[in-house]
């Protein structure tokens, strides 16, 4: 009886550490299974000679530090050129996303596929690197795209961008109609930060950091025109859409802003400096 009682303990003990062991192997599967890659083309059919975005959209439950992911360095097909590349990360509920973008240019007409691209990384805790694919992407490119859907984005990044201009020249002008004369002493301290914030944003768009640009963009903005900070929603906007919607700016809405940005400033720094020589003209006499 006792040999009986001391068997059925081991088979207990065994049985019990096998399902130990069982669940600890779905565990770590559910937490394998939560990192996910995907590869996206905005658009998928573009015009010759057009700039397109290729992006690696890399997700997972938990914390930031849950993965080391390896940069990816996509191969793309003979015919298409890579023009820039960006990333940029965001954290949500009990998740975080990371986001690499490239900026992209097809000099021939036809179709296109770029492979499932590997994405080397390591989880927390582990000495081995592990990969994932992400998914195919097709590409068609045609002499002028005349999908709907593309023309839709095009007449609304012309609006975006026509309504961008609008609103810096209402600031600009809203601005030096309340200004009024006899600048404070602080003229020339406000003109450094106008340009340090200025050489600030055009690093970044240099860079391809598209959310530091408009955020020295705003930044610059509300330097400018303080008063009218509630008409830089729209900017405020573009900006979310960057730094939490994954999506990546045309080239054109962003020399266009800037090209804005470059005039506000030298006009500003400008009149400053038209002040400060007013005002020390005065003193003197």
């Amino acid at each position: 009886m006792k040999r009986d009682g001391a068997l059925s303990k081991i088979f207990l003990v065994k049985h019990i550490t096998f399902l130990g062991s069982v669940a600890l192997l779905c565990c770590t599967a559910s937490v394998h299974a939560s990192l996910t890659a995907e590869a996206v083309l905005n658009p998928n059919t573009v015009s010759l000679n057009k700039e397109f975005t290729y992006q690696v959209i890399v997700t997972w439950q938990g914390s930031a530090d849950e993965y080391i992911i390896v940069p990816p360095a996509p191969e793309f097909p003979e015919g298409i050129s890579s023009v820039s590349s960006s990333f940029f990360s965001s954290a949500g509920d009990n998740a975080y996303l990371l986001t690499y973008s490239f900026i992209l240019k097809a000099a021939q007409k036809g179709s296109y596929t770029i492979d499932p691209l590997k994405i080397s990384y390591w989880e927390k805790g582990s000495d081995q690197e592990s990969s994932l694919r992400t998914n195919e992407a097709l590409l068609e490119v045609v002499l002028l795209a005349a999908g709907g859907i593309n023309i839709f984005w095009y007449i609304i990044g012309g609006a975006a961008a026509l309504l961008t201009a609008i609103l810096v020249i209402a600031l600009i002008t809203n601005r030096r109609a309340d200004k009024k004369k006899g600048a404070g002493t602080g003229s020339a301290q406000d003109a450094d930060s106008i340009l340090e914030s200025f050489s600030q944003c055009k690093e970044c768009k240099l860079q391809g950091d598209f959310r530091g640009f408009y955020e020295h963009a705003l930044n610059l903005f509300e330097q400018l025109s303080p008063e009218d900070i509630p008409a830089l929603e729209p900017l405020q906007a573009a900006l979310e859409k960057v730094q939490f919607g994954g999506q990546v700016p045309p080239t054109h809405e962003i020399d266009r802003l800037f090209r804005q940005l470059e005039k506000a400033v030298e006009q500003e720094t400008s009149d400053k400096q038209n002040r400060d020589a007013e005002i020390a003209k005065y003193c003197k006499d």
